[in-house]
């Protein structure tokens, strides 16, 4: 989904018709829309938030770089956190990362992360007709179904280029649960396998720290005792 304000990400959300498994615990959905109800949205729909309901860009983005190649210049660069609420058929999306240029959307200047509802219609129809201007080429490399304990749905890995910007991304559809987790590297020479392999890495840590900032579930016993992804076997796959 092509969003106005930062060059740095672009985001494309994706729509999956799957039934997908229910995680243990609270809904992300339910988690995530009770977060968008907090933001006090500016009168163009677009909020700058301090901090990230999917944890922290910096610390996610240094625990993938056993995973993928992140310039360290990347890693000690700016933290931006952008919201934008639902506007039509574009659900509402929290974006954020990390960036050595937040005015350069083509370089290996970023790595972000979000998570969104979900679009309705058609997933490639919105991903190759309405959530990039049309002078930038989509490709999705990269389609399956991804069974996990905390996030279950379909995977999907693409690429968008054009002249000023240019990257890869990777979401997980959890349609059961009404959200999408992604993250997105810039870059020409980003492949989809590479975000892929990063969204992997980091998903059940993203959903987890989008429970666990959730006021409401705080106290909640379901969350106890639910190490992430590295500490619990179950939680693999």
């Amino acid at each position: 989904m092509a969003i106005a304000g930062t060059a740095v990400i672009v985001i494309g959300t994706l729509m999956s018709n799957s039934n997908d498994a229910t995680p243990i615990g609270p809904e992300l959905g339910d988690a995530f829309a009770r977060f968008d109800r907090s933001v006090e949205y500016g009168v163009d729909g677009y909020a700058e938030l301090a901090a990230c309901p999917v944890g922290d860009p910096r610390g996610l983005a240094e625990s993938l770089t056993s995973v993928v190649s992140i310039d360290q210049s990347v890693l000690d660069g700016v933290t931006l956190v952008d919201a934008y609420e639902r506007a039509g058929d574009y659900p509402a999306i929290t974006q954020c990362f990390v960036t050595s240029d937040p005015e350069d959307g083509a370089g290996p200047t970023s790595i972000g992360f979000s998570v969104s509802g979900v679009p309705s219609g058609s997933y490639l129809d919105f991903l190759q007709d309405s959530a990039y201007d049309v002078d930038i080429e989509v490709s999705v490399d990269v389609r399956r179904r991804r069974d996990g304990q905390r996030v279950s749905g379909d995977l999907f890995g693409y690429c968008y280029r054009g002249v000023d910007l240019s990257g890869c991304g990777a979401d997980v559809v959890d349609r059961a649960n009404g959200v999408v987790l992604s993250v997105y590297l810039q870059g020409r020479s980003r492949t989809a396998d590479e975000v892929v392999a990063a969204l992997e890495s980091i998903v059940n840590e993203m959903a987890n720290n989008l429970l666990e900032d959730d006021p409401l579930l705080e106290d909640n016993p379901l969350l106890e005792n639910t190490p992430l992804l590295e500490d619990n076997p179950l939680g693999e796959g």
